[in-house]
């Protein structure tokens, strides 16, 4: 599930399409810099999580090399 528009709004779009459960892909390998989250982003990615009915969650992060 895409994360372009911010981490949190991937369980919007799985249960847009129907997801029972999610692989995150947390960084494009293309990529070389990576932001890291912050707290709120943290914290509102959790209470996403918690709120919606996905689950398994799985996040990948991507190597680049």
């Amino acid at each position: 599930m895409s994360i372009a528009k911010g981490l949190h709004l991937a369980f919007d779009l799985g249960r847009e399409v129907g997801c029972q459960t999610m692989q995150i892909f947390l960084r494009n390998a293309n990529q070389w810099q990576v932001p890291p989250l912050s707290d709120t982003e943290i914290t509102t990615f959790k209470q996403k999580q918690a709120a919606s009915e996905i689950a398994p969650v799985f996040a990948f992060l991507t190597d680049s090399e």
